[in-house]
């Protein structure tokens, strides 16, 4: 079966950004999407523009422009914002979106790694239009699409289930304790600096390259930013002579980014089971006798507020270590937080089983679709 390429099966269009958005939809608008659309209906946004760019259930979306450039999204109608393209089939007769659309979601690393622009990046027109697949009769790529539907509901439903065991965990922690920014419970409160030893993290010299290999590794703000509760696994390690000049937490720990090029993402959290080493944009909460280092992460993410209260530096993100001491945290009496503790093990048992079965449905739906994209399926 031959392969065709993209540029040979759909026309490409870019959208442009509407003169005015609307929160709601009142007559003679259309439905607005921008990139955040491509993966949900969440927030839905509308606009009216005769000038616009007109997308159909039967079109392809993608992402442009931007660090999520490559996402792929379909079944959407309404007007088109500057960041989106439109691919939108030469013959609707021979082409099944869905199957197409899946195939374009299997190469997003592909458009993502090879954008263009030295400012915004943007996906390279040649490198999309020359993706070439392989195009079965109408009715088989309905079925390989109907078959990679269900497998990619598998996946979703896993992660779904995810989010709501940690909303459940959230749930526990404002019962126990009530809301710890607003500390609507009347909690006792102590700073950081007496409930844990904070260490800020740093680089050892690039110039020395011995002191950089896989004795341990060390940590950056991404490995943070994750939608598990432990760190992920970093890409660069230190050697141990670079451990000797650099700066470690134990296992045990709270990891928190102080520093970041958006003030979003000062005060996200993650827990090390392990001992780790970690560069300047971190600081670690290593908990003192007598404080639990399950309650100390759990008060640290769920006190995210009251630590991005306390940056500075304007449109980035800043706490200094004297800064994140003076934070105060609630400490509700040991016994209620031995009770929450107990809870927090069995969530994080239960939540091992289902990252796992994500994983497992992950390798799943790659499977089928690298299968079905080589006319294995």
């Amino acid at each position: 079966m031959m392969r065709q390429a993209i540029g040979d099966l759909f026309t490409l269009a870019k959208g442009r950004k509407a003169p005015e958005v609307f929160l709601e939809s009142v007559p003679g608008v259309e439905r607005y999407i921008q990139i955040e659309d491509l993966r949900s209906d969440d927030e839905l946004k509308y606009a009216n523009d005769p000038k616009g760019t007109i997308v159909e259930s039967t079109d392809i979306c993608i992402a442009w422009d931007g660090a999520n450039a490559g996402t792929v999204g379909y079944g959407l109608s309404g007007l088109i914002g500057s960041t989106i393209a439109r691919l939108r089939p030469v013959d609707e007769r021979s082409i099944f979106t869905p199957y197409v659309a899946r195939f374009l979601q299997n190469q997003f690393s592909v458009l993502n790694q090879s954008t263009t622009g030295a400012t915004i990046p943007h996906v390279s027109r040649d490198k999309l239009m020359g993706l070439s697949l392989i195009l079965p009769g109408y009715d088989e790529q309905c079925r390989i699409a109907a078959i990679l539907d269900k497998a990619d509901a598998i996946r979703v439903k896993r992660y779904e289930t995810i989010k709501e065991s940690d909303k459940y965990l959230q749930a526990v922690f404002y019962d126990s304790f009530g809301d710890p920014v607003t500390n609507s419970k009347g909690q006792p409160e102590k700073p950081v600096a007496q409930l844990a030893t904070v260490t800020t993290g740093n680089t050892p010299s690039r110039q020395n390259l011995a002191y950089y290999g896989g004795h341990i590794e060390w940590i950056k703000s991404d490995n943070i930013n994750t939608p598990s509760h432990l760190l992920t696994e970093a890409s660069e390690g230190l050697s141990l002579e670079g451990l000797r000049v650099a700066r470690s937490a134990p296992a045990g720990s709270t990891l928190v980014t102080c520093i970041a090029g958006s003030p979003s993402c000062i005060g996200n959290a993650a827990f090390t089971d392990r001992k780790v080493s970690f560069n300047q944009q971190i600081n670690a909460l290593t908990p003192k006798p007598g404080i639990e280092p399950e309650f100390i992460y759990a008060v640290t993410l769920y006190s995210k507020a009251r630590i991005q209260s306390a940056s500075t530096n304007g449109m980035k993100g800043m706490v200094s270590k004297g800064a994140l001491e003076q934070v105060r945290f609630i400490l509700p009496p040991h016994e209620q937080r031995e009770k929450f503790i107990g809870i927090f093990h069995k969530l994080m048992t239960l939540r091992k089983r289902l990252d796992s079965s994500a994983r497992d449905a992950d390798a799943l739906y790659s499977s089928l679709a690298q299968r079905a994209f080589q006319g294995q399926l």
